[in-house]
């Protein structure tokens, strides 16, 4: 999460190369989340990193975001 006041200044896209960028370097196959189906700007925001954004069977309010790492 991103204070408002530092919205729309690339940290949250910074914040997540980086982990994204850590994560591979330590083996991790893949990262995923779970993402409020509402929620446009966090779905674009994914999108725009490769993550993969799929229907939760189990709840519609809400989907997953998936990003293969190998």
């Amino acid at each position: 999460m991103v204070a408002d006041a530092w919205q729309r200044r690339n940290v949250a896209r910074v914040l997540m190369r980086g982990l994204i960028v850590c994560a591979k370097r330590r083996g991790f196959e893949q990262l995923s989340g779970a993402v409020l189906r509402v929620n446009e700007p966090m779905l674009a925001f994914v999108r725009a990193l490769g993550f993969r954004v799929d229907d939760d069977p189990e709840d519609a309010a809400q989907v997953y975001a998936t990003l293969p790492l190998a």
